[in-house]
């Protein structure tokens, strides 16, 4: 098996699994906020923005997937894996920052 194909298959499950997360939250954030104007309830409208939060990191953790199996070229002889690092800590960044204002 070449270096290529190695690359490609190593990011096809990760890609696939925050696919579907991406979906779910979706459908959870539609979900909750239908109900919540329904019912009145704060707490599920408060519910249903934390799964858009969910919803940003995910899409970016998709991202910085992506973005990291793009293959090495002029500019980045290496690749493009380090981004995955330097995803995880905007989102982990961003994770404190929450916690911080709660």
């Amino acid at each position: 098996m070449n270096e290529p194909d190695k690359s490609k298959k190593f990011y096809t499950k990760p890609i696939f699994v925050n696919s579907v997360l991406l979906f779910v939250n979706l459908g959870l954030f539609i979900f909750k906020l239908i109900f919540a104007d329904l019912s009145g309830s704060l707490a599920l409208r408060a519910d249903a923005f934390d799964n858009l939060t969910d919803i940003i990191m995910v899409f970016a953790a998709l991202t910085g997937i992506i973005y990291a199996k793009r293959k090495p070229n002029e500019q980045f002889p290496y690749g493009y894996y380090k981004i995955e690092n330097i995803i995880s800590l905007i989102i982990s960044l961003v994770i404190f920052y929450t916690a911080y204002n709660v």
